[in-house]
């Protein structure tokens, strides 16, 4: 790609004033500035002695080598060259330009007098006990209960025969868990119905299990199974196998393997998490009272009718299927200060 000839006007522009700074020889040396302050006069502008001390003391901060102080001179001679040419552009206009603008200015603006004040938020540590207390809830683990089940799947439209047949199946399997009940040891499979699960069910995803159908916390979470079966899981005693109960498909054996009962969380275990939660919502809450702050303090005036005379523009595909939204201004701010 050919540069462009405002590229052109841009270089020309910063070699010209830097060129007088490189000027030698035979030449002779041009006039001291009348202001003993003023190093370099660039067109409209001048670069004062605090200007180059200024960025000296910055490149120390970030790192960066100092150089010489010609060179320095000379780089802001070019800064100074170019900035002015974007002026003269008239860029400073361009929405793009002027958006970029207001966000350095709010985001130096929150350095100065928001984040002072966000600095100043502090929370007890009765504050994040009450807070605990108050939300002991999200801190607790409900009861919970294991269950195993059989299932021998018989359509509601069947001969009498064929479903007393289906029953007896399963009567014989409750039989042989109750004679003989699974060993234990590890894995689900060595609990609830052990190997009788292999032959006496039809549930697929449970029968190589031992029938084990997980830890739940209440009738309504499993509803993979019938709720009149779950419902009488639950009653059960820890270990205690249920009578064979009828479903709309088929016949159910369910037994209680296991429970565990509510479990809370310690404030100790979750005071940091919590206080952060807490500050975090604290400041922001500061940074909303600081914004409105500010626009109660101009007093603005929103022109309802005008602003109907706006065109909107059409939402594109992608975002309309997506239910896209674009970040806010604040938001943007945000992420412009933590860059």
């Amino acid at each position: 790609m050919q540069p462009s000839a405002t590229f052109h006007r841009v270089l020309f522009a910063a070699a010209a004033a830097a060129g007088l700074m490189m000027l030698g020889g035979g030449c002779s040396k041009p006039a001291a500035p009348e202001d003993p302050d003023v190093v370099a006069r660039v067109g409209e502008g001048v670069i004062r002695v605090a200007d180059v001390q200024a960025e000296a003391v910055r490149r120390m901060e970030i790192g960066r080598p100092l150089g010489d102080k010609g060179a320095l001179l000379r780089e802001l001679v070019e800064r100074e060259a170019l900035k002015q040419h974007a002026l003269h552009l008239g860029l400073p206009d361009d929405p793009a330009v002027r958006r970029e603008l207001d966000i350095l200015l709010i985001s130096k603006l929150r350095d100065r007098e928001l984040l002072p004040r966000q600095q100043e938020v502090q929370i007890t540590a009765a504050a994040v006990e009450a807070e605990y207390q108050r939300r002991i809830g999200d801190f607790t683990r409900p009861a919970q209960i294991r269950l195993a089940g059989l299932v021998l799947l018989c359509a509601s439209n069947a001969t009498a025969a064929t479903q007393a047949e289906t029953r007896a199946r399963l009567e014989e399997a409750r039989r042989q868990i109750l004679a003989n009940p699974a060993p234990g040891g590890r894995g689900p499979a060595a609990q609830g119905f052990g190997e009788l699960a292999i032959r006496y069910s039809d549930d697929q995803a449970s029968r190589y299990r031992g029938g084990d159908l997980g830890w739940i916390t209440s009738a309504a979470e499993y509803s993979r199974w019938p709720s009149n079966v779950v419902q009488a899981a639950v009653a059960l005693e820890k270990g205690q196998v249920s009578e064979v109960l009828p479903a709309a498909d088929g016949f159910y054996l369910v037994m209680k393997t296991d429970e565990r009962p509510p479990q809370v969380t310690p404030l100790a275990a979750v005071q940091e998490n919590l206080r952060r939660q807490m500050e975090s919502r604290e400041r922001e809450a500061v940074a909303q009272a600081y914004a409105q702050e500010l626009v109660n303090a101009v007093q603005p005036q929103i022109y309802e009718s005008r602003l109907e005379t706006v065109e909107w523009p059409a939402a594109r595909r992608n975002d309309a299927a997506t239910g896209f939204q674009p970040p806010s201004i604040s938001a943007m701010e945000t992420n412009a200060h933590a860059n």
